[in-house]
């Protein structure tokens, strides 16, 4: 009995994590859709602006669709959210594909994106764990920042690679701190413009960092 509510528990965690992990990797591609739909409906919407805002929401139907394939895989393997898979890759280029995908949850907020992390920084790491640890960071940077910045970083420290991720958001006061720390979880705010969460994001970035 012990042993299947071991199991029952373990399949409830993975539960929650693949929510998790849909719910904030795919949020930022359905905003710059349905931002350019709702666009799209007015008269004076048009010449390059809206070709721009097209090719924006096409990149992130087609990061969209590369997403839930992944997703779909991940949720065939029973190890998938436990075991990292390693491989050789270019951050910048990761950091790229993330800034892509909420490039028009941005510029809603007036919020410039900025990747400073120098070409020649590769990791040895799974590309997808780092992702959606990054990705999570930087939605929740947008989300809580009216205006201003959110600008990357990268830089070694004897084996140690350490990235910044800098905004002119609201910051978290010290019980929040605290209680990310303590129990890897932060209660559910919403953002500068009302954006609703479930307070999830933060809680899985934690768990992948360490498991990284």
């Amino acid at each position: 009995m012990d042993r299947q509510n071991q199991q029952l528990r373990a399949m409830d965690e993975k539960r929650k994590e693949l929510l998790s992990i849909l719910g904030h990797d795919l949020r930022s591609p359905i905003w710059a859709i349905r931002q350019y739909l709702e666009l799209n409906q007015n008269p004076s919407f048009k010449g390059e602006s809206k070709m721009q805002c097209h090719r924006e929401a096409l990149a992130s139907a087609i990061n969209l669709q590369g997403t839930l394939e992944e997703l779909l895989e991940w949720s065939s393997d029973k190890e998938c959210l436990i075991v990292p898979r390693s491989e050789f890759f270019q951050l910048r280029t990761s950091v790229d594909f993330i800034l892509n995908s909420i490039k028009l949850m941005a510029k809603h907020k007036e919020v410039e994106l900025i990747n400073a992390i120098s070409p020649s920084i590769h990791v040895n790491s799974d590309n997808r764990m780092v992702s959606i640890v990054l990705r999570n960071v930087v939605v929740n940077a947008v989300k809580f920042s009216s205006g201003g910045h959110v600008r990357l970083s990268a830089y070694r420290q004897r084996r140690v690679l350490h990235v910044v991720v800098e905004d002119n958001g609201v910051g978290m006061d010290p019980d929040q701190l605290r209680a990310i720390q303590t129990t890897g979880r932060v209660d559910s705010m919403m953002g500068t413009k009302g954006e609703r969460g479930l307070g999830l994001g933060i809680s899985a970035a934690l768990k992948y960092v360490h498991r990284l």
